[in-house]
């Protein structure tokens, strides 16, 4: 940490840590789609869109989740 100044932490997670946050949250596709919604709604979205192409089975199809809120595009 030579390089952070008095003002500045740094935050290094552990591998285990990051897929803790991430996938292991995410109970299963389900909840995915649920939850890319809800982040939506966190980011003051007006408009949410959930697309479903088919085929609707696993490994083919593709689900697309966009909003227009603030945040990650």
């Amino acid at each position: 940490m030579a390089d952070a100044s008095p003002d500045k932490l740094r935050f290094r997670p552990k591998a285990r840590i990051i897929r803790t946050i991430g996938d292991q949250l995410i109970s299963g596709p389900e909840a995915a789609v649920i939850e890319l919604v809800k982040n939506a709604y966190d980011a003051d979205a007006h408009r949410v869109v959930v697309k479903f192409y088919p085929p609707l089975v696993r490994g083919a199809g593709r689900i697309t989740v966009s909003d227009d809120g603030h945040g990650m595009t």
